[in-house]
């Protein structure tokens, strides 16, 4: 079942997901969406990067655009699950995640999966 959540996101937060300024909220927000399925996938592998980085922490992610997020509740509960495991806000978390993928696409990483619609 899906719910929608109301998201903040920085400024720096949404360049590196969008990759532009022109783009839309709902553009920003489908990759918003992959970018919290791919970090959450990618919880056991080891890649670097992944764990939200300790010198952040206390950090809040600074003023940006409110998203309206339509999205899985199991996946938004394991998300909130997840942030709430390493210490941190939900959030702290999505931003981290949207760097995350933004890294792993620019990395060249999966470039199919990255690009997968997750909705």
């Amino acid at each position: 079942m899906k719910r929608t959540v109301t998201i903040e996101l920085g400024e720096f937060s949404l360049e590196a997901l969008a990759g532009e300024r022109g783009s839309s909220s709902a553009d920003v927000a489908a990759k918003l969406m992959r970018a919290i399925h791919t970090y959450l996938a990618d919880k056991d592998t080891g890649r670097t990067g992944w764990p939200y980085p300790d010198f952040l922490s206390g950090r809040e992610a600074g003023e940006g655009r409110v998203l309206e997020l339509p999205i899985d509740e199991d996946l938004w509960r394991s998300f909130g699950q997840e942030a709430g495991r390493q210490g941190v806000t939900v959030e702290q978390l999505v931003a981290h995640a949207a760097f995350y993928f933004a890294a792993e696409k620019n990395a060249g990483r999966n470039a199919g999966d990255l690009e997968k619609d997750w909705s």
